[in-house]
Formats: C-alpha cells, sequence, structure tokens
C-alpha cells in the first residue's frame, strides 16, 4: 500500500462519491452524511499513515509516483510530498470532516452537497501533491466546479453572483497559470533536450532564467 499511498490519499473521498451515485435517490439524507464522513475520515486515516512512512531526516520529494501518459510530450501522472505539502495535505484531511460535521444541519440536496464537498477534498489534494505543472493544472481547475456549486447551490442571499465572480477571477488566473507552464515546457525543451512540466526538472531550468522573467 505505501507503494500508491498518495494516490490512495487522493482518491480516497472519491470511493464515497461513487458510493453516493450507486445508492441514488434512494439514498437517505444521513446515510448520504455518514458516507461522506466516512470517505473523510478514511482519508485522514490514510494521510496519517502517510506521515509515519514520512522520513523527516530526508530531503526532496517522497513516496514519489510516476506513471506516463503521454512519453511523447512529456505528460505524466507525477506525485509526491515534501515537508510542506506534508502539513498542508494533513490540515486538508482534518478539516474535511470537520466541515462535513460542520454542514450537518443542511436540508437541501444533500446528496450532491456531500458529492461536491468529496470532489472538493480530492482536487485541493491533488494540488498538494502533483509534482507535474500539467497535473497541478488540472487539479486546480477540477476545483472550479464543486466550489461553484457549493456557493451557488448553498451559498448567501448573493449566491449566484459570488460563484460567477469566484468562476471569472480564478479562470482568468489560471489562463495565466497556463500559459507560465507552457513558457516553461518550451524552456526545458531547450535546455534538457526535450519538454516536461516535471515539476523538479523545471526548478532547475527557472534557475538559468533571468530574475526579470519573474517580473513579466
Amino acid at each position: 500500500m505505501s507503494e500508491h499511498l498518495l494516490s490512495v490519499v487522493i482518491f480516497l473521498p472519491l470511493v464515497g462519491l461513487v458510493l453516493l451515485l450507486v445508492g441514488g435517490r434512494s439514498l437517505g439524507d444521513t446515510t448520504a452524511r455518514g458516507v461522506a464522513l466516512a470517505a473523510t475520515l478514511a482519508t485522514l486515516w490514510a494521510s496519517i499513515l502517510m506521515l509515519l512512512e514520512f522520513d523527516r531526516a530526508a530531503h526532496g520529494y517522497q513516496l514519489v509516483e510516476e506513471l506516463w501518459w503521454v512519453r511523447a510530450v512529456g505528460l505524466k501522472y507525477l506525485v509526491g510530498v515534501d515537508g510542506i505539502s506534508l502539513w498542508l495535505v494533513l490540515l486538508t484531511t482534518f478539516l474535511f470532516p470537520v466541515s462535513i460535521l460542520a454542514s450537518w444541519p443542511i436540508r437541501e440536496n444533500v446528496r450532491m452537497y456531500m458529492g461536491a464537498m468529496l470532489v472538493l477534498e480530492t482536487a485541493v489534494l491533488g494540488s498538494f501533491l502533483a509534482l507535474d505543472l500539467l497535473l497541478f493544472f488540472l487539479f486546480f481547475e477540477a476545483i472550479l466546479v464543486p466550489m461553484y456549486l457549493l456557493i451557488g447551490g448553498w451559498g448567501g442571499e448573493n449566491r449566484i453572483y459570488a460563484a460567477v465572480k469566484f468562476f471569472l477571477f480564478t479562470m482568468a488566473g489560471s489562463a495565466f497559470l497556463l500559459v507560465a507552464s507552457l513558457f516553461l515546457y518550451a524552456k526545458a525543451n531547450g535546455a534538457l533536450g526535450e519538454g516536461t512540466f516535471d515539476l523538479r526538472a523545471l526548478q532547475e531550468v527557472a534557475a538559468t532564467l533571468p530574475v526579470a522573467t519573474g517580473r513579466c
């Protein structure tokens, strides 16, 4: 299990989502809440296992998992954890069960709400653990959908306005992120002889760029 521990941490909330989808409308609200809570607690347990596996005396990324998608263009599923992302993951997996408990009084579309929360947890955890810049971009963009639903469906008085504004602002920022990712990919292609979105390699490439590049 330790070989794929980070993938378990990332995608375990989606097991709860599958159960909610399989249960369908026949699933009671209380059961839907229980499934979501159990999935988030299981994810918390997996993140604690990750903490126990983490070697604090070692440097760099640990528990790295790597799987090629499209080798020709440098696309891969690449995740890993370091001393910073470790605590961000633990904080996230702790806060989501708390959030599920805090939202227990919700009565409208409970199954959809809990499903959105589980998708959101996977997207947030994936963003913290992704070591491939394009994979990070995909997880980051995936956050938009459940957040839009949560704000627009269960927000305050001006929830639709707030949801649209959140979506547009985040999408605008994501456009610059995508451009920067493609720029680094091109620079890596020139410096390393092949394009890559691997953050470990891109750190070396970025170190060779002039300071003025970051101000553009």
